[in-house]
């Protein structure tokens, strides 16, 4: 049995899945606020913040107050890449007859989180659609910083929302409301367990699993400062992995600048790290010349 059920949980409580989990609502607040307006004005808009600090809840939320609407793609950078074809995406998020004709949408909400993945291609396709009404708002996450065309950051202007890693306050509140008891895990715990994921949510709730796990294998009701380090040190998550190895071919990714590339599927600036196309003679990015 695992884990939750064995707690008295239908569902893991602490699944960093932004599609299973109602995300918190403790975190930005006012920047949902403003960024739904932003899409209701017809807007770009751009969330910048490191690893784990909550961007994609960010969107989840954004999703759930345009839900039932028929009008919001969402797509992850890191699962398209560059073999996004977002005219694709715009006709198969039509009814069959749609589909059939080829006929796009008006008017249709883009979130796109890990945008910093995306080729420049891809970027002139999303600015185009976007100016002819196909997509009516966009929204961007990024990582660091941004690394867009001119054209894409003209119609971004300052809609940008910068987010900051969460601290050891914030953890302690999402941890407390995702189990709804606060004698799972104590404060001094919760915040042990952050501090060894390096104040990435998403690595911590990963890390409060595992350590859970721990503690129904080894029937404990609480575990020590020595062997949280020595359970969180041992093995590799899930995040660490997909960070660290491609999913197409399984080698091991080089980091340049803010981005993770597989030397062998991915065409990208051996400067600066963005994708390029093979057409490309300069860098979308940072301008240097492409070998």
């Amino acid at each position: 049995m695992s884990w939750y059920k064995e707690l008295g949980y239908k569902k893991n409580p602490l699944d960093t899945s932004i599609f299973k989990n109602t995300p918190e609502i403790v975190l930005y607040e006012k920047e949902v606020k403003e960024l739904v307006y932003r899409i209701k004005s017809g807007n770009m808009a751009l969330i910048q913040g490191p690893a784990g600090s909550g961007k994609s809840l960010l969107l989840k939320h954004l999703i759930d107050n345009f839900k039932g609407e028929g009008k919001v793609i969402y797509l992850d950078g890191n699962d398209t890449s560059k073999r996004l074809d977002i005219e694709e995406v715009l006709i198969n998020s039509q009814d069959f007859k749609k589909r059939f004709f080829k006929q796009k949408p008006k008017n249709m909400i883009l979130l796109m989180d890990n945008a910093d993945q995306l080729t420049r291609k891809n970027n002139e396709r999303i600015k185009y659609f976007y100016d002819q009404k196909y997509l009516k708002s966009v929204v961007f996450a990024v990582k660091g910083n941004p690394t867009f065309p001119k054209s894409i950051l003209d119609r971004i202007g300052n809609r940008i929302f910068k987010l900051e890693k969460p601290t050891n306050e914030i953890a302690r509140k999402i941890t407390i409301n995702r189990l709804g008891f606060d004698n799972l895990l104590n404060k001094t715990m919760i915040h042990s367990i952050f501090k060894l994921s390096k104040s990435n949510l998403s690595q911590h709730l990963i890390n409060c699993q595992k350590v859970f796990e721990y503690m129904a294998e080894e029937n404990k009701e609480s575990v020590s400062e020595k062997e949280l380090k020595q359970l969180l040190k041992t093995k590799i998550s899930k995040e660490e992995q997909a960070t660290n190895y491609c999913d197409d071919c399984g080698e091991k990714l080089k980091k340049i600048k803010s981005h993770w590339r597989c030397k062998e599927c991915d065409l990208f600036c051996k400067k600066c790290g963005t994708m390029i196309n093979e057409e490309d003679k300069t860098c979308p990015g940072c301008r240097a010349k492409v070998n």
